[in-house]
């Protein structure tokens, strides 16, 4: 199911579209990274921690 199909089945304002597409995005870029697409971490924390560190190189890139 794409982004836009579901869009269609909720409703959604564009507002909510952009938000979406944009949250999706960013799943599909976190996913490149190894450890967050397999899940090495045993611990919730360390796993945020992970996400929290991949985001932040995604941004930095962007910059």
């Amino acid at each position: 199911m794409t982004a836009t199909s579901r869009v269609v089945m909720l409703g959604a304002t564009v507002t909510g579209i952009a938000a979406l597409i944009r949250a999706e995005l960013l799943l599909r870029r976190l996913k490149g990274f190894r450890g967050i697409n397999s899940r090495y971490e045993k611990t919730a924390t360390s796993y945020e921690a992970a996400v929290t560190l991949a985001s932040f190189l995604l941004w930095a890139r962007s910059v």
